[in-house]
């Protein structure tokens, strides 16, 4: 009767001994899955930004957006104590491309993510070309060739300065975040969490926690 009385007793705190552990099991099964699923995902993105820089490499600048513009130049020639010698009338197209070079974009994996920190983006290249003959007036055969490349030269500064401004800048910066951000998903067949920085708003490595 003893040994009944024991075994009953014994299944009984086996039986409270399971339902507790299940239910401990239960209780923090949740956290265990979020711990876990945050540690894939920090993994995931850790192995995701190496195969991008591993990418960019291989491709190497981002050609942000082209701008472009036609006109007709109107200029005159001039000459040291003489003044106007002549004047050059010509149509002519110019082209700048704003972009970076993928070197230069640090990535940064988090467990929520990807930070994306940017170069300033600038004009990589720009182009003035005529795009028919020149009209050259030369009043007294002074318009020599170093002077006529000096107005070429003057027109295509001109052009530039008019896309080196704040608001073109912040434009390209726009369609480079968008662009970078296509360029992800398409590497990686997915749309990724990125954030994009400006390298001089970056926190430095002291700043962070």
């Amino acid at each position: 009767m003893k040994r009944m009385g024991k075994r009953v007793i014994r299944y009984f705190i086996t039986v409270i001994s399971i339902a507790l552990i299940i239910g401990l099991v239960i209780a923090i099964l949740p956290h265990l899955k979020l711990l876990t699923d945050q540690l894939l995902s920090g993994d995931k993105y850790k192995r995701t930004t190496l195969m991008l820089e591993e990418k960019m490499e291989q491709t190497g600048e981002l050609t942000a957006i082209r701008y472009e513009q036609t006109g007709v130049m109107n200029a005159n020639v001039d000459a040291a104590l003489l003044g106007t010698v002549g004047s050059i009338t010509a149509p002519y197209r110019y082209e700048a491309v704003y972009g970076f070079s993928l070197a230069d974009v640090e990535l940064i994996a988090g467990e929520d993510g990807i930070t994306a920190v940017l170069p300033p983006v600038r004009i990589l290249y720009d182009k003035f070309q005529l795009t028919d003959d020149a009209q050259i007036q030369d009043f007294w055969n002074l318009v020599t060739e170093k002077r006529y490349q000096q107005v070429l030269d003057r027109q295509a500064a001109e052009c530039r300065m008019k896309y080196e401004t704040p608001a073109y800048a912040k434009e390209a910066w726009v369609a480079a975040c968008e662009e970078l951000q296509g360029m992800f998903t398409k590497w990686t067949g997915e749309e990724l969490p990125v954030t994009f920085l400006q390298a001089d708003q970056a926190p430095s490595p002291t700043d962070q926690p």
